[in-house]
């Protein structure tokens, strides 16, 4: 059943990233060591919940174990976006920082990972936290999305 979700949030998240391909950059693929991940970021999966906003958006994955360069881009996201990749961790609990951010440019790239790293996204225990900055800095708006592998699908 769990299986069947992911391929479904797959499907979802594909369709979703040939809608947005005329105003996104495209990720380049590298070759056959390249796997798609993707991580839907909504304010259900924030660990404090009096820091959840109500934005929701799909960030797209791509990680190349040649360079053990994750890459992503993101549904949309304004200049004032903060982005963190975190890990290892499941739903619910806070890992370290892997790599932090602005949303300055279109595509962004995280790494090179380590080895332990790379095995935790291949296991979908990394996630992608995102913060807009408000009027109080000390009570930044957040979501939260887990980046899970897009199972069948190889570059």
């Amino acid at each position: 059943m769990q299986r069947k979700a992911l391929g479904i949030l797959a499907a979802v998240g594909l369709s979703a990233a040939v809608a947005i391909s005329s105003t996104q950059p495209v990720l380049a693929a590298g070759g056959s060591g390249v796997r798609p991940f993707i991580a839907l970021a909504h304010p259900g999966q924030v660990v404090h919940p009096h820091l959840a906003t109500d934005t929701n958006l799909t960030a797209f994955f791509l990680y190349d174990s040649a360079t053990r360069l994750l890459r992503f881009t993101m549904s949309e996201g304004d200049e004032e976006l903060l982005w963190a990749v975190r890990g290892p961790a499941v739903p619910g609990q806070v890992a370290p920082e892997i790599g932090f951010g602005t949303w300055t440019q279109h595509s962004i790239e995280v790494g090179p990972l380590t080895r332990a790293q790379a095995q935790a996204l291949k296991r979908g225990r990394l996630y992608l936290e995102l913060f807009q900055p408000s009027a109080l800095p000390e009570y930044p708006r957040a979501m939260r999305g887990q980046i899970l592998p897009i199972a069948g699908v190889r570059y």
